[in-house]
């Protein structure tokens, strides 16, 4: 798992989480305790394998991201306790990932 209180980098892959359930992202602006991802797109390569195909997307949805006082990194306007949280480690080229739990 990575560091969450390490600050990325532009360019920096990751993914968003909540819950189990996760989206990959990609950094695309870094402001103090601040960070702008965008999504990325993604397509699964057999029905129900969470083996997915992910390429940027230039087009994806923009999130803002804080750094809060647990050291996580939360989606802004939501609380510390629920809210969609953002990993990244710009050290693994194969940090980014997506993940759907298919049991729910």
């Amino acid at each position: 798992m990575s560091n969450t209180t390490n600050h990325p980098q532009v360019g920096d892959e990751g993914y968003t989480q909540v819950w189990t359930d996760r989206w990959p992202v990609t950094v695309i602006a870094v402001s103090g305790n601040t960070v702008t991802v965008q999504e990325d797109s993604y397509s699964e390569t057999k029905p129900y394998s969470n083996d997915w195909i992910i390429v940027p997307n230039p087009n994806g949805r923009i999130s803002t991201y804080t750094l809060r006082k647990n050291g996580r990194w939360i989606l802004k306007g939501s609380s510390m306790k629920n809210g969609f949280v953002l990993r990244f480690n710009h050290n693994d080229s194969d940090f980014q990932r997506r993940y759907y739990d298919y049991s729910l």
